[in-house]
């Protein structure tokens, strides 16, 4: 019985993903590789993801990365994926419209990487901290979140044990001081390449969060 697939674009232009996963209902685990040996693109339809939904009831995790993922794939898809609790949608040209649905048809995540998706705005941000406060693993990096932004996500998800904010340019000394404050138990924060963070903020942050992974 097969749990875990990956796909790349190749594959699916020739076969169709309706016919490579008409067998396949106890995936738990579908991966989309974004570029084939001929740098294509993988584009995910609103129809294709309709597929993946009706196909894989049991789907726990979904992973697109590289992929053109337009904001009405979620928008338009009519059945939701309860049990999906991985979502991973790296440089996937994602907008705040498609983030406001795609908590409503992926009620249950609780790890969201959302890395290099800079169409998402403070509006996607708030979204998100508000649907979403089971979250327990947050990536963020590349992405244009404010102090603000990362702030409500601080307030309203108060699970979260791994955040990665690694070159997040407009995240200062104001919102990761705050941290603590909300994530007294997170493992691990990415603070990679965050220009506007200065040394005594990460000093007080490691004698707080005495657990914790800090990257800088």
């Amino acid at each position: 019985m097969l749990y875990t697939l990956t796909l790349f674009p190749q594959e699916v232009r020739l076969k169709g993903l309706a016919n490579i996963l008409r067998n396949c209902s106890s995936l738990t685990s579908l991966e989309f590789a974004g570029f084939d040996e001929n740098d294509k693109t993988m584009v995910i339809t609103p129809k294709e993801l309709q597929i993946i939904a009706d196909s894989l009831p049991n789907l726990i995790r979904l992973g697109l990365t590289l992929c053109e993922v337009t904001d009405n794939c979620f928008q338009e898809l009519t059945t939701t994926l309860p049990n999906l609790t991985t979502l991973v949608l790296l440089n996937c040209k994602m907008t705040d419209a498609g983030i406001s649905t795609l908590f409503q048809k992926c009620p249950n995540i609780t790890q969201l990487q959302l890395n290099g998706n800079k169409g998402v705005t403070g509006i996607g941000f708030k979204t998100i901290a508000q649907s979403v406060p089971k979250v327990n693993i947050l990536l963020l990096s590349a992405c244009d979140i404010t102090n603000e932004g990362l702030i409500e996500v601080l307030q309203k998800c108060p699970n979260l044990n791994v955040l990665q904010l690694a070159a997040s340019e407009q995240v200062s000394d104001i919102s990761i001081q705050a941290i603590p404050n909300f994530l007294p138990n997170l493992i691990n924060l990415n603070l990679s390449y965050c220009d506007n963070i200065n040394n005594e903020t990460i000093a007080k942050l490691q004698s707080q969060l005495h657990a914790c992974e800090i990257t800088r």
